[in-house]
Order: C-alpha cells, then structure tokens, then sequence
C-alpha cells in the first residue's frame, strides 16, 4: 500500500518514483500496445498494481486500456508475447466483469500449456522453464476465475477439465526436472539454466503454495533453487546474476558470463516470498541486495521498455513482503 511504501526506505520510495516518470513516458512513446514489444513483462498487472496502491484514477485509466488492448489480441488468436499475461487478464477481468478477457485468460493457458508439454518431452526448447512456470501460472489463474482453456489441452485430450485433478500433476513434473543442487537443467542450456526464467517460474510455484496447496515438497524445491542462485549465480562486482549457469550454450552467448542486473527483479519476487513464508531474516537481506542492484539499470528504462518491465515486475510484492 501507499502507506507501507512511504514508510519504506529511501530506495523503495526511489523505485516507486521511478515508475510514476518513466511509465508516462513509455504510455506517451508506444500507447497501451505494449504486448507488441520484445518480451514484455506482465505490463497489464503491473499497472493495475500500481493504481492499487495509489488509488489514482489515471492509473487505472491506462490498466484498463492496456488490459483491452491485449483482450483484443487474444480474441484475434494470438498467444501471450513472451508467455506472460495471464495475470494481468485475470485483474482486468476482476475489474470489467467482461467474460471476454476471462476467456483470454483460458486462451492464453491453453497455448501455454500445450508450448510446455512440447519442452516436458524434448527439454530443448529457448523458452525452457520461463515457459513451464508459465503454464503453471496460467493454469492458476485458471484455477482462480473458474476459466476453461477448454478439453483440448495438451495431454488432457477427451477428458473433461477439471484444474483440480491438473494442477497437483504439475509439482512432480516440474521436481523431475530439479537437481539435487538446486538447479533447473535444461539441454538447450547445455544441462543449466537460465537464471532469471528460473526466478519467474519460482514465482509461479509460489503462487501455488500460496493459492492450491501448501504442499512442503514445492517449498523445499523453491528452497534449493534460491539457495543454488545466490550461492553460484551471484556476482558481488556487478551486484546482480549470471545469464546463465553455463556460458556459451543456447542463445546465452557472451552475456553468459557477465552479471544482468537489469533481470534482477525477474528473481527477486522469489526471495522475498520465500522470506515472507519462512521469517528467515537471511533472505530479506538477499532480496535488499538484489533490488539494489536492480536499480543500476535504470538509465535504460526510457528506451528500452523491457527493462522497464523486468525493473518492475511484481514489484508491488517486495514492497509489500519485505
């Protein structure tokens, strides 16, 4: 809340600034199309978040156009850019009470979930486990609003869907793919991961502990990731993590071996639940950090929107848990 951030530190009151300017801008420079843009980053929940917190009309004035805008691109058949956006769509549908962006919502998950069977079976696809955390997140918000991605989901043919009897089929999927370490393989990856693909789909296992079942083995499998990250992918230098786990493999090309700080905040939301459900001080202090380290980037915010997005992603909730 407003309240909560005002008595905040100097940085979160920065970083809430920050978004007021350069969110503006980014609405004055591309309009609310935004899902058109490189991998843009749940642009529509972040700004209905925004006006929640504020209360200020404008702001719900440009989620609400944002959230028609990409209603529209969904009804027209095309999938989430990036696959992120379901989330986003859930919120506007709170707000509308439109059945439309409810059905997006299930479209969205239902090409989500079918891009997810596709990297289950080969574990080669760029998406990796940006795309599985996806699926789970859609399949949640599915969950949420009582929507159908309707019974040709992939692996569910001529079944009747039931997100009851799915959701809990998800867990042991996704721990298959988890090393003892804590690591996420993935063979398009060389065997390692993409760090910061890996702190949304952490964000989505959160969520399911949070909304369907506080199931201690996704606890445990969250645990192991944040330790794994923070005790190998972290440069200190750089204040932020690596690329990826292994240079040189995949798309991760050079930026494999260089801190991107820019991604931090794709992570942080990951550690600061973590330490919201457990009170372990020791992960407040590693998401302060991260965030800091996010705000390196900022210079690049006003031209490159993707940066403002991930700068901003679920930001609300390292304002709010920490």
């Amino acid at each position: 809340t407003a309240s909560q951030i005002r008595s905040s530190t100097s940085e979160v009151k920065a970083h809430f600034a920050d978004f007021e300017f350069y969110a503006k801008n980014v609405v004055s420079n591309i309009g609310y199309n935004h899902f058109r843009s490189t991998a843009s980053y749940e642009h529509v929940f972040t700004h209905y978040q925004h006006y929640m917190e504020t209360a200020d009309p404008y702001w719900y004035n440009v989620a609400w156009n944002m959230g028609e805008a990409y209603r529209k691109y969904s009804d027209s058949g095309f999938p989430p850019e990036w696959h992120i956006g379901t989330e986003g769509m859930v919120l506007h549908y709170w707000f509308s009470g439109d059945q439309k962006a409810r059905a997006a919502v299930g479209n969205m998950t239902n090409w989500l979930a079918g891009a997810s069977e596709y990297i289950y079976k080969y574990e080669d696809a760029g998406g990796g486990v940006r795309l599985l955390g996806r699926a789970l997140a859609g399949k949640l918000d599915c969950f949420k609003i009582d929507c159908d991605p309707g019974i040709d989901l992939r692996g569910y043919k001529g079944e009747t869907f039931d997100i009851k009897k799915i959701l809990p089929t998800v867990i042991p999927r996704l721990a298959s793919t988890q090393e003892s370490n804590g690591l996420f393989r993935g063979s398009y990856y060389g065997g390692g991961q993409k760090n910061y693909m890996v702190g949304i789909m952490l964000t989505a296992l959160g969520r399911y502990y949070d909304e369907f079942d506080k199931d201690p083995a996704v606890l445990a499998m969250i645990k192991k990731s944040l330790d794994y990250m923070w005790q190998t992918q972290w440069v200190e230098s750089g204040q932020g993590f690596y690329y990826c786990s292994i240079p040189n493999v995949g798309d991760c090309g050079n930026m494999s071996i260089s801190e991107s700080s820019g991604l931090n905040n794709l992570i942080l939301p990951a550690y600061v639940w973590y330490y919201h459900q457990t009170g372990d001080i020791a992960y407040k202090t590693i998401s302060d950090k991260i965030f800091a380290g996010s705000r390196l980037s900022r210079s690049s915010w006003n031209n490159y929107y993707k940066n403002f997005d991930q700068a901003m992603y679920r930001i609300a909730n390292y304002y709010g848990m920490r």
